[in-house]
């Protein structure tokens, strides 16, 4: 047993003892090769040393995707990507996208290698060059800030067009300390040349180089191509289209009505014997005030109240007269303008009162068309989900943007629009609502077309005040009562029973006075009590690492 434990100690011993040759990078060239096309060729030399370390190889990340000052998204493409040894022979590299880096992975899984390895790595880059007013730059990171291990004896070459500015930052991510050696630019037949050198390099520092050139000197990408990278990087910009196919695809298949019959021929009465109310809701989708001042006018009309106007005020009064059956909307509003309040009220004593009966007639009238068969489904709920999805929209595109970038908020922004538009025409008509409201419509052409216009109409009614008042509440809905009352001007010879006005009378004057009753009463009714709540330049501010390039890599 003593024998075994001095042992496994002597083991021990030999390890601590026993110098490892740790891995290093002696050497680290790098060609930058500026082209007219504003493709750049990039070589990277780096001489590996693995020591006595048993290693597969070396890898590689260069950054390819990147985040602009205002949180977009931009890329830049590689291409032509090879790796040879000093000798220019092939290495063995497998090449995989990690997050926004792409990654090489140098070696050979089934082989070890030790001692120094040269690895040259060559690779064309597309989109790396930055255009501003006065000046074209590649902006670059030559060696990155996230290698394993620390970098020596690293030499830059760069060729370009022309050259009329340079700068070389080495440190830790944003910092300017100078690189050792700057280079003069040379100018030669094919174009300018500059070097640069720096002794070493810690873990996690990086050296990054920013050339300068006049504009024009390489050229420019198109509006077309720089769009199509813009898409290819912030995806998120076509969300808008995106969004406008699906609200069109589901406005076709939920929204879209069905096909009536195609024709608008006069109708004479209410079809069906609808409320004015209800006519309202089936012709456009909504309850409008005006719909709801429409049905206390048809309580007027069938003689179940009395409509008084005096100076700066109307009054309702209760008559006794019962033989009128009244629609569940107009029994709402009649049983809440006379409940507790005696035969005489006010319309302003209802004031911050009646929203509630106001709010369940609308409810009521809606209810009633979905239940008769008019719609598929409740057009207020309908609309009232797509507009609630549009505000969520509206309110997200203030926080994607930390997130995703400026691009998506805008395009989030942007998406909310068809989805308000296509919400507002979402509540679907059964084949019946289809139909009813070609009919309605036939009642309104009815009642908006002038007397010289009707010698089409067959079997029309005659213009009597009955006839008059008996529409008059479904011209007031349809919103076409002054061009009814303009074909019964001279037909009265006093105000009707139900209602009592001040000074001369006709019909047009009527209509004139329930326009003026409708908006009183509609602001009046409504009314509620109120609550206690209620790409910068590296020639400015440059550093390391805030180019192009970079990344880093080591051993595996």
């Amino acid at each position: 047993m003593k024998k075994i434990l001095f042992g496994i100690l002597g083991f021990l011993v030999f390890c601590i003892t026993t110098p490892v040759s740790a891995e290093s990078i002696t050497q680290f060239d790098v060609d930058l090769i500026i082209n007219d096309d504003a493709t750049v060729d990039v070589v990277e030399t780096i001489v590996y040393d693995f020591g006595t370390l048993n290693r597969h190889g070396m890898y590689r990340t260069i950054p390819v995707k990147y985040k602009t000052d205002k949180g977009n998204n931009r890329s830049i493409k590689l291409s032509k990507i090879s790796v040879v040894d000093g000798d220019e022979n092939d290495r063995t590299f497998t090449k995989s996208s990690a997050g926004g880096d792409v990654k090489l992975q140098i070696g050979d899984a089934d082989k070890y290698i030790t001692g120094q390895q040269i690895y040259k790595i060559k690779y064309t880059v597309e989109g790396a060059i930055n255009y501003f007013d006065d000046h074209e730059e590649l902006y670059w990171n030559v060696t990155g800030d996230r290698w394993e291990i620390g970098l020596n004896d690293i030499n830059v070459n760069v060729s370009a067009p022309i050259i009329d500015d340079i700068h070389c930052f080495t440190g830790y991510y944003g910092d300017d300390d100078l690189c050792k050696s700057v280079g003069k630019i040379q100018e030669g037949s094919s174009g300018s040349t500059i070097q640069f050198a720096h002794d070493n390099i810690s873990i996690s520092e990086g050296m990054t180089v920013v050339i300068g050139m006049p504009l024009g000197v390489v050229a420019k990408p198109s509006v077309f191509k720089q769009t199509i990278w813009f898409i290819g990087d912030n995806w998120s910009v076509a969300i808008p289209f995106i969004v406008l196919y699906w609200m069109f695809r589901r406005w076709w298949k939920y929204g879209k009505d069905p096909e009536g019959k195609g024709t608008i021929i006069p109708f004479y009465k209410s079809p069906n014997n609808l409320s004015p109310a209800e006519i309202g809701m089936i012709v456009d989708e909504k309850v409008h005030s005006r719909d709801i001042s429409a049905s206390i006018i048809n309580l007027a009309v069938h003689n179940r109240i009395h409509i008084r106007k005096t100076v700066g005020e109307y009054i309702f009064i209760k008559t006794e007269d019962n033989s009128y059956l009244l629609k569940e909307e107009e029994e709402i509003l009649y049983n809440g303008i006379f409940k507790g309040a005696g035969s005489e009220v006010k319309v302003t004593s209802l004031n911050n009162k009646f929203h509630v009966n106001f709010s369940r007639a609308v409810s009521e009238v809606i209810k009633n068309v979905v239940e008769k068969g008019y719609y598929v489904k409740n057009p207020k709920v309908v609309k009232g989900a797509y507009m609630t999805g549009g505000w969520f929209m509206i309110a997200g595109s203030f926080f994607v943007p930390s997130i995703l970038g400026a691009a998506a908020g805008i395009a989030l922004l942007v998406s909310s629009i068809p989805v308000f538009m296509f919400g507002l025409f979402m509540p679907k008509r059964t084949k019946k609502g289809t139909i009813m409201r070609e009919q309605i419509l036939g009642l309104k052409l009815y009642l908006e077309v002038a007397e010289k216009d009707r010698i089409d109409f067959h079997n029309a009614p005659e213009r009597t005040p009955e006839h008059f008042e008996e529409l008059l509440p479904y011209a007031m809905a349809l919103g076409v009562e002054k061009k009814w009352a303009k074909q019964f001007e001279n037909i009265y010879s006093g105000s009707p029973e139900w209602y009592e006005g001040a000074g001369s009378f006709n019909s047009v004057m009527l209509t004139n006075d329930l326009r003026s009753f409708s908006k009183s009463t509609s602001s009046t009714m409504k009314s509620q009590p109120s609550s206690a709540s209620s790409g910068s330049s590296g020639f400015s501010g440059g550093g390391s690492g805030g180019g192009f390039g970079g990344g880093g890599g080591g051993s595996w």
